[in-house]
């Protein structure tokens, strides 16, 4: 499985919940059938807001899976997020889907 790592430029906050850089992982099958791992360094609002889009493709659905969010001490704090602790995933229209699914999984060229 190859990993797309998009953490480079890692910023340094002060404090505060919102001022926390955490690392969202997920994986994805690709069109091809290749399997990526993809891991991102985001503030709370980032992880949530990618987390939105997450939450838009059906939960039941293999091309995503493998969620979490961790803390700098490596603490697994993917439920302490509002976008993820839903029952139920409200997911969107198959057109949503396959539009989150893209934006997901964009690769950009030389990563």
């Amino acid at each position: 499985m190859r990993t797309i790592d998009f953490r480079t430029g890692i910023r340094t906050r002060v404090n505060g919940r919102f001022a926390t850089t955490y690392t969202l992982s997920y994986e994805a099958i690709l069109s091809g059938g290749e399997v990526v791992k993809f891991v991102r360094n985001l503030s709370a609002d980032g992880v949530e807001r990618i987390g939105h889009t997450l939450t838009t493709i059906d939960f039941d659905d293999p091309r995503v899976n493998n969620i979490a969010v961790t803390d700098k001490d490596g603490n697994d704090v993917t439920f302490g997020f509002d976008c993820f602790c839903a029952d139920e995933w409200p997911a969107g229209t198959s057109e949503q889907q396959e539009i989150a699914l893209r934006l997901l999984t964009f690769i950009p060229p030389g990563a």
